[in-house]
């Protein structure tokens, strides 16, 4: 059963300052020597891990700018902010104090605290009867989670008394969300970014706290380990990558996204077993050799060869592969996929290549050989408008070192060649494969595949407003029956397909018009949520990037 979120807070008077709407919730800072700023803090507790964090912070009137040290801050009219870290695990146990400030015209009237929403739910208003006690709070998460528990913070901050705040440095915004400042390759940590020219404003005040760096943070399994809670990366999910920010040193560190599962890394002297390999002309995009197997309802398991341009992402850490997410083979040379599962955490800067591996034809997601192909990839190609922050054109070509040997096991997908409007697809249903969770929530080992209908924009919206209005936009679709038939079936970074127009049975070809970008979560369960959409990458607005790409 759902608990809710205690807020522990410490009280304090502040000079011409509007008294805190909820004393048990939000407290000023005393006022300092700043006469253009007030300093906030709330301090949060809970009785369950939560994944994802979500603060909405509303003022009685517009502010130049709001910063923070704890996640990126948008705004749409500089007076309702969002502060989102979807990626932070706020654990059960001690509070956190989330500390925050605002910057306004000293000549104007100072604008005060009207709102504070934790994951869509009012927990601060000056309207008691906003406040919303009953409904099950959501949170923002990249599909699948991670196997594994992230470390716990050995200390975590227990008062604003302390200092202990979450990052040295804040995030801050007075502009519009998703807006190319996400862009930044994470530098909301060295300096508050914004829209509206205050964007260098660093009081120095804040230099004397103790420091709690947020990065971007792999935590990673083996296969005999449990697979509850966690994060998906984004999809960290997502990504699929979880966070723990801890006030002492981090265990693990890594400049890339962390991966779904961990696995040991095959012999290299090994050869893996592949079938022959066809002649070029003889295979075209889109076709299946093998016989496919029925779909029913909650996903079921395919046979081997019958989705042979699904393809598995693995980052290199040592002697481990971490699978990351799915992708899908577009040519002998190109992989399709989504730009979260190859950027740096919080950035839209490609990882290194050399951290990449590829695996093509892949049915078993914890063996190697069987047909399988590993290859090297030479350049990450991430769409130019990536906005990280919002997961806008999420999406990415990867350039293999080696051309993919051409199989039954082995093919690309075709691009899409049908209208390119999304009302060519609109209730129709597409089909989404990949390693995910049955109805159970049972990861399965074995390749996976799910139907889903394609919805409009606005029916997704309003299925969930507060969440979707922020994820979708011309270059995106929703996808789902919202009965069960999600992307918890498959992969982040996975591609939705279609029949092309006048093909079907054993002559249908297969087309991509979608990548698996980002869903709502179950609040507390690090599975994606069946009963929301799922936000799918448009690969039809993007034909011309793509197309651009491959010939280079």
């Amino acid at each position: 059963m759902f608990k809710l979120i205690s807020i522990i807070v410490f009280v304090h008077h502040v000079r011409s300052q509007n008294p805190s709407p909820c004393p048990e919730i939000f407290s000023y800072e005393p006022r300092g020597q700043e006469e253009d700023r007030w300093y906030g803090v709330v301090s949060l507790q809970t009785a369950e891990d939560l994944d994802g964090v979500w603060l909405k912070i509303t003022l009685d009137r517009p502010a130049e700018l709001l910063g923070n040290w704890f996640g990126e801050a948008h705004s749409s009219d500089n007076q309702e902010f969002t502060i989102r870290n979807p990626r932070y695990k706020l654990e059960a146990g001690p509070p956190v104090s989330v500390r925050f400030f605002v910057k306004y015209n000293a000549a104007s009237t100072i604008p005060s605290l009207k709102v504070i929403k934790l994951n869509g739910k009012t927990i601060c208003t000056s309207s008691r009867d906003d406040i919303v006690s009953t409904t099950p709070q959501l949170h923002i998460s990249q599909i699948r989670p991670v196997t594994s528990r992230p470390n716990r913070p050995n200390n975590r901050p227990a008062s604003s008394e302390e200092g202990a705040y979450l990052n040295t440095k804040p995030s801050s915004s007075s502009g519009n969300r998703g807006s190319a400042q996400g862009n930044h390759g994470g530098s909301s940590q060295e300096r508050p970014s914004s829209h509206g020219g205050s964007s260098q404003e660093r009081p120095d005040s804040y230099d004397n706290h103790q420091t709690n760096n947020y990065n971007s943070q792999s935590t990673t399994s083996s296969y005999n380990t449990n697979n509850n809670n966690n994060n998906y990366s984004n999809n960290r999910r997502p990504g699929s990558q979880s966070n723990s920010i801890s006030n002492n040193h981090r265990e693990h560190e890594s400049s890339t996204n962390s991966g779904d599962f961990a696995v040991h890394r095959p012999s290299q002297a090994r050869p893996p077993s592949k079938p022959s390999t066809l002649s070029k002309r003889n295979v075209g995009c889109g076709t299946v050799a093998m016989k496919a197997s029925p779909l029913i309802s909650y996903g079921q398991n395919t046979t081997q060869g019958q989705w042979p341009w699904h393809v598995a992402l693995y980052h290199i850490q040592g002697a481990q592969l971490l699978y990351t997410c799915g992708g899908t083979l577009i040519s002998e040379n190109h992989v399709l996929t989504a730009a979260h599962c190859v950027a740096k955490p919080q950035t839209n800067r490609p990882i290194d290549t050399k951290d990449l591996s590829v695996y093509l034809g892949k049915y078993h997601l914890k063996k190697f050989g069987d047909g399988t192909q590993d290859r090297d990839v030479t350049d990450i190609f991430i769409h130019p408008q990536y906005n990280y922050s919002v997961y806008f054109n999420d999406i990415a070509v990867l350039k293999l070192k080696t051309p993919a040997d051409l199989n039954n096991y082995v093919r690309p997908c075709c691009l899409w060649e049908d209208g390119t409007d999304i009302e060519y697809v609109l209730n129709k249903l597409g089909t989404v494969v990949g390693w995910g969770f049955d109805e159970k929530r049972q990861i399965s080992d074995t390749l996976m595949q799910a139907q889903m209908p394609v919805v409009s924009t606005v029916n997704c919206i309003y299925s969930n407003r507060e969440f979707f209005s922020q994820f979708t936009f011309e270059k995106t679709y929703c996808a789902g029956f919202r009965n069960g038939t999600t992307v918890c079936n498959g992969d982040s970074g996975g591609g939705m397909v279609f029949p092309k127009a006048g093909t079907s049975g054993h002559n249908t070809v297969w087309q991509i018009r979608g990548i698996v970008s980002v869903g709502v979560a179950l609040q507390g369960q690090g599975v994606c949520d069946p009963r929301h959409y799922i936000v799918f990458t448009d690969v039809a607005k993007h034909l011309d990037w793509i197309k651009q790409v491959m010939r280079e």
